[in-house]
């Protein structure tokens, strides 16, 4: 009976938690994670939340949380008195892409509104951004290592954007193969004299 009672109490003890429906708050951010939150919110220009864990109240690890939720790991030191943070992954903020996008369009005398989202998004050479156009058109922009500019293919109608963006299942590779094969044996319209 005695024992029954004593688990009874360490499970009460540690049942409960910092939960608002309990009335208690969570703990408030320390002075690095506001440090933190202000200076790379700043530089990406929107309001992060950050996490840091340590030993003894010293920071030894945080984590930036973006405003979708992208959660990104933060190296820190402490030098010459001063917190300093850098993003341990590379993430690009969408604003340049988009004003190079708007540019190259007015290049061609096309006006037309840009977006790619999410506005902020992991740096990643292998795959596109894709970005809509207000008239149902969409851009795809590859990025090199660095975040700069490679390349930038543009879709300008809806349906050469909605065949470029469609996702390449296995069912529809053999589709397509197989009218390539079926337009392969067509006669060329030069063909006829």
């Amino acid at each position: 009976m005695l024992r029954r009672i004593a688990l009874s109490g360490v499970f009460t003890v540690f049942g409960c938690s910092e939960r608002p429906e309990h009335g208690v708050r969570p703990p408030r951010p320390s002075v690095v994670e506001r440090a933190l939150a202000t200076t790379i919110g700043a530089r990406l220009g929107v309001p992060i939340a950050a996490k840091c864990s340590g030993i003894l109240g010293v920071p030894t690890s945080c984590v930036a949380t973006l405003p979708d939720g992208m959660r990104v790991p933060v190296r820190i030191a402490f030098v010459n008195d001063v917190w300093e943070f850098e993003l341990a992954e590379p993430i690009i903020t969408t604003e340049p892409i988009v004003a190079y996008v708007v540019g190259e369009l007015a290049d061609l005398g096309i006006v037309d509104h840009v977006t790619c989202l999410p506005q902020i998004q992991r740096l990643d050479p292998l795959h596109p951004i894709e970005c809509a156009l207000a008239r149902g058109g969409k851009a795809f922009v590859m990025l090199d290592g660095t975040g700069g500019i490679r390349d930038l293919e543009l879709a300008l109608d809806t349906q050469s954007a909605a065949a470029r963006s469609e996702e390449l299942t296995a069912a529809r590779a053999a589709e397509l193969t197989a009218m390539s094969k079926r337009l392969e044996h067509l006669p060329d319209d030069d063909d006829s004299n």
